[in-house]
């Protein structure tokens, strides 16, 4: 395309647009009809140039036109209802689902990585040794695993759980930054975690009390750090690998879109912070803690794959509505 002569042909209609939108609050109704028609038209503009022409300078200055031309005839904001149920039922499930697999693979690698530790562990005294003394083991087997859960009240417990895992997810998200390679670590250090507790409670015969204190909170917990871990992870392949399109607008669009999953996580791990707080340690039957575990997991899990499947078949991203066009340079 010859930029040149398309902003020779075009300059006209950006101008007389930009004009009926610095004296809109007094604009005929012919005038507004016309604002509206100029729009649609520096809107089909705009996407010309994204496709065809490398040009940062008139990109900037067209999505600037578009976006002042939007507000004028958009008029009022939206709600901020409109904004919060467009968060749980398009952003968060969207982002989600489309880092699915990223998500599935951590959790996949979490799973083996703490299971075959775990049963290491169990099965060889000589490792339960190099971790802690006999007296130890058996103190924390006995009493300090369970207790954990009981010793302190379940308001401040609850609100420590939250911070903690708030905290573990939001780290991974911001490894972004650093391609996401940290993140793999990350995910084997909470597995090594994991799996040390649980093979020294299997050595002594308590498998059973580790998995019914551990899954009514632990499922829908891991699933959070999981989906932390995948989409921190995925936003720095993008920034590796951005595809057809340019890195810093697809950096901008996939960054906006993983804030959205950072926000919706605090709301999952608040819920399993009360769980973990007064579900696992209440005196209710071990199949019923685990059952209220597992129906959290399973409600989670379906509400991200039935609003999510929907939002990507409607092309979503979990982008703003009114992102900007480029992302911005220096």
């Amino acid at each position: 395309m010859d930029i040149d002569a398309f902003i020779t042909a075009h300059r006209p209609v950006w101008d007389r647009l930009d004009h009926l939108i610095k004296y809109r609050s007094s604009l005929t109704g012919v005038e507004v009809d016309e604002l509206v028609d100029l729009y649609q038209r520096v809107s089909t503009h705009l996407s010309i140039v994204r496709s065809s022409s490398g040009d940062p300078m008139l990109t900037g200055r067209l999505s600037a036109l578009v976006a002042r031309a939007r507000s004028a005839v958009t008029g009022a904001h939206t709600p901020a209802w409109r904004e919060l149920v467009r968060f749980f039922t398009v952003s968060f499930p969207v982002v989600a689902y489309r880092a699915r697999w990223w998500w599935l693979a951590s959790a996949v690698a979490f799973t083996v990585v703490a299971w075959v530790m775990g049963a290491w562990i169990a099965a060889n005294p000589e490792v339960q040794a190099s971790i802690a003394s006999p007296e130890h083991i058996t103190q924390l087997v006995n009493h300090d695993f369970a207790d954990y859960y009981s010793e302190n009240p379940a308001a401040s417990f609850a609100s420590n759980v939250w911070l903690h895992n708030a905290e573990v997810a939001a780290l991974m998200i911001i490894c972004a930054v650093l391609l996401g390679l940290p993140i793999p670590y990350m995910l084997y250090a909470n597995a090594e975690n994991v799996a040390v507790s649980g093979g020294l409670m299997a050595s002594r015969d308590k498998a059973d009390i580790f998995f019914g204190l551990i899954m009514p909170h632990g499922l829908l917990e891991l699933t959070a750090v999981f989906l932390a871990a995948a989409v921190g992870m995925r936003l720095g392949w993008a920034v590796i690998d951005p595809g057809p399109r340019r890195r810093t607008e697809v950096l901008a669009e996939q960054g906006r879109a993983v804030m959205s999953v950072a926000l919706g996580l605090v709301v999952v791990l608040f819920v399993s912070g009360l769980i973990e707080a007064f579900v696992t340690p209440s005196g209710l039957p071990t199949w019923a803690r685990v059952g209220i575990g597992v129906l959290a997991e399973v409600a989670f899990l379906a509400y991200v794959i039935v609003f999510g499947r929907r939002a990507l078949r409607q092309n979503e991203t979990g982008d703003i509505e009114h992102a900007p066009d480029v992302a911005p340079t220096a």
